[in-house]
């Protein structure tokens, strides 16, 4: 978010997205670009007020990205809104977390069905979590929304409720399914 200077009068820019993703400008609350870029772009035009054409420039600062409006030749750069930082950031910390998950229950099922197949053997324990890790990938890595801050105690209890009702179901319901599909 910034403020640029036109014709004496301060205009509010604010910005959503990334020079890869779908990007949203808008001028004093109005959106005036609202596209995802088949093939990205150096710059965006973009009209800043009427009959004043105004450039995006993605710029590279300390691992995170910069944007920098450039008009008329001067460059103005733009603050980090930090919810929307601390938001996108939550986003993708969220989805590597839920893809990790995902990666664990398959190396589990794959850890247990190899064992069982060559062994007999199987660990209980690996096994009665690929359903909680699963569900919880899915979660995590499809609706990324859910707010586990200590701020939200009704999300956690519900989780809670629902990891102890999987936990329960993986070492009951589907150990038993499990070693009756894949047992010689």
């Amino acid at each position: 978010m910034g403020s640029v200077l036109v014709n004496g009068k301060s205009r509010q820019v604010i910005i959503h997205g990334n020079p890869i993703g779908r990007t949203v400008i808008q001028v004093d609350g109005m959106t005036v670009y609202d596209k995802t870029p088949i093939i990205v772009e150096k710059a965006i035009d973009f009209d800043l007020a009427p009959g004043k054409k105004a450039s995006l420039q993605w710029h590279q600062a300390t691992g995170l990205n910069a944007d920098c409006v450039v008009v008329d030749g001067s460059t103005t750069k733009l603050t980090r809104l930090p919810d929307i930082v601390d938001e996108a950031e939550q986003k993708v910390q969220l989805r590597i977390g839920g893809g990790l998950a995902l990666l664990v229950a398959a190396g589990s099922f794959w850890w247990n069905y190899s064992s069982l197949r060559n062994d007999g053997a199987y660990y209980p324990k690996a096994l009665a979590l690929i359903p909680c890790l699963t569900v919880m990938g899915i979660a995590s890595f499809l609706h990324p929304r859910v707010n586990l801050s200590l701020k939200n105690r009704n999300w956690q209890v519900l989780f809670f409720v629902a990891g102890l009702g999987l936990a329960a179901f993986g070492f009951t319901m589907f150990t038993d399914w499990f070693l009756a599909a894949f047992s010689k």
